[in-house]
């Protein structure tokens, strides 16, 4: 990575983290199209190619409805939402997400992991999440990393990683865990362990 200047390491990984600070008169658009600036010179003009990256991460985050809104018009879910079709317009093979759907409600978690499962799916995007929503991790992901006191605790598959020892040796979690759901792991919790 020491080898990557920032512009040609920006072309390679998309990275959102939890918290992101815009200028609210910023449209989605004007946000988005941020997202290609590794690909061009700092006062080169956006380009037709630059135009169609970002029409498409708009399409693809479902956020087209939105393309004209300012940003601090915006509720937290689509303002994530946002970001993340920024972090598209970059057309990475790799996209970090620090806890994307951290103070979302419900329906736009679902909303945000979504649309990082069809990037995935659909455009071949190799995609690294970290969440603190066992459930959310067990239902989207391909594969888990548990991790517990900074190392790993397990790795592989939610059927195999989620596990009731797994919540309580981690999470410090009694908990039943269902792995027939056919939306992954169900965990059930019961009560919080005592330390």
């Amino acid at each position: 990575m020491q080898s990557f200047g920032s512009k040609e390491l920006a072309r390679e990984l998309g990275l959102l983290s939890q918290e992101n600070e815009s200028p609210g008169t910023s449209t989605v658009e004007d946000l988005v199209s941020h997202g290609r600036y590794p690909h061009r010179g700092f006062f080169e003009s956006v380009t037709d190619e630059d135009q169609a990256a970002v029409d498409r991460a708009i399409d693809l985050a479902g956020v087209d409805h939105l393309r004209d809104s300012e940003m601090s018009t915006l509720s937290g879910g689509q303002k994530q939402l946002a970001w993340i079709a920024m972090v598209l317009a970059q057309e990475t093979d790799v996209l970090l997400l620090d806890e994307p759907t951290t103070f979302l409600d419900l329906h736009h978690q679902l909303r945000v992991l979504s649309v990082v499962r069809t990037l995935n799916e659909e455009v071949g995007v190799i995609v690294g999440i970290v969440l603190y929503d066992i459930g959310q991790a067990a239902r989207f992901a391909d594969n888990l990393m548990a991790m517990q006191d900074g190392s790993r605790y397990d790795w592989g598959p939610p059927n195999e990683v989620v596990t009731e020892q797994l919540l309580a040796d981690v999470f410090r979690v009694d908990a039943s865990v269902d792995s027939e759901s056919p939306t992954g792991p169900h965990i059930a919790p019961q009560s919080a362990i005592e330390e």
